[in-house]
């Protein structure tokens, strides 16, 4: 039997068709696992799942204020997340919710390697109106291009995996723009050279950081946001990766001080704090490399961004205030928090 020919623009309009699937295929993808993660409390009533074990959330669900109970929230959910098992997520509990638990939360649900592990998850809304406010202002994928992203609603994007680059220029400078427009209350693009030097730090130190066994895998999530509280405008910044935590990446030089860092005699926290201030360099021994969280520290020094936060491995850092916080379970990752505002006009 003779196979039928195919005309030259038989075969191109076949290939395009094709090329439309492959790249269509990721976000039905994606929106399908936005919806089964996402579901509405109606939508758990109608379909009567059957869960393997729910988990409540605490009642106050912030990192930046509360990370030992954010950080024992994750730690039972990751406990009974396990192949084709079903969990359901309740925050009806929920009376305070802030944008960087919610970064942290997605950010762990997507880890389907080492956290969900197969798990299918779903997620019971906050019932309380304030945490429902937050819940419902959170989007985790910008507007269609030409359509503005309301200023008073939080983004939270992660690292696309098919982006060839670790760090994404062009987002780093979109959130930078976006908060200077909340700030000034103008609506052409501005700058913040401290902003944007400190997004990209993150989004590179994910990766100095990393396990060299899993470093082309890391992933790093970013949320951006109006402060909720009283005051001057302030815009905040919420960071998140993965990863093994960098207080666990470290390679301390020296055989005395790795001999009392082993020992417990240099407390994480101290080490955290001579991270920061540039006195411990990289793992790698390169003179330009481990220059990432100095340079962030040094942009806190001088005014440029306000209440920094860190949350590394067992270590909870403010280093505005200069408050040092031993977390009784460790942290899997490396978490940061700043803020933006403008100085007052006179």
């Amino acid at each position: 039997m003779k196979q039928k020919l195919q005309s030259p623009a038989h075969q191109i309009k076949r290939s395009r068709k094709q090329a439309r699937a492959r790249r269509t295929r990721p976000s039905r993808l994606a929106a399908r696992r936005h919806r089964l993660l996402y579901a509405t409390q109606m939508a758990l009533h109608q379909q009567k799942l059957v869960f393997n074990a729910t988990i409540f959330a605490p009642s106050t669900l912030s990192f930046v204020d509360e990370p030992a109970e954010m950080v024992a929230f994750l730690a039972r959910l990751r406990a009974v997340c396990h192949p084709k098992q079903k969990v359901l997520i309740s925050l009806q509990y929920v009376t305070q919710l802030t944008n960087c638990a919610l970064l942290l939360l997605r950010a762990k649900l997507q880890d389907g390697v080492s956290f969900t592990r197969g798990a299918k998850i779903y997620v019971r809304p906050p019932e309380n109106a304030v945490a429902s406010r937050v819940w419902n202002n959170s989007f985790y994928k910008p507007q269609k291009p030409g359509v503005a992203q309301p200023l008073d609603q939080a983004l939270i994007l992660g690292r696309r995996r098919d982006f060839h680059k670790q760090v994404e220029v062009k987002l780093a400078e979109e959130l930078v723009h976006r908060a200077m427009r909340y700030l000034s209350g103008r609506p052409e693009p501005q700058d913040h050279h401290a902003a944007y030097r400190t997004l990209i730090e993150c989004m590179s130190n994910t990766f100095k950081h990393a396990d060299p066994q899993t470093e082309a895998t890391e992933n790093w999530w970013v949320a951006s946001y109006p402060h909720p509280g009283p005051g001057p405008k302030r815009w905040c910044f919420a960071f998140v990766d993965n990863g093994v935590g960098i207080l666990k990446s470290l390679d301390i030089k020296g055989f005395f001080q790795q001999l009392k860092r082993v020992l417990g005699l240099i407390p994480n926290y101290e080490t955290l704090q001579l991270l920061m201030e540039g006195k411990i360099g990289s793992r790698l021994g390169l003179s330009y490399r481990g220059k990432g969280l100095p340079g962030i520290y040094k942009e806190l020094q001088r005014g440029r961004i306000h209440n920094l936060v860190i949350v590394a491995n067992d270590t909870r850092a403010n280093f505005a205030t200069h408050e040092y916080v031993t977390l009784t379970q460790s942290f899997s990752g490396t978490f940061l928090y700043w803020e933006l505002s403008l100085p007052p006009q006179s």
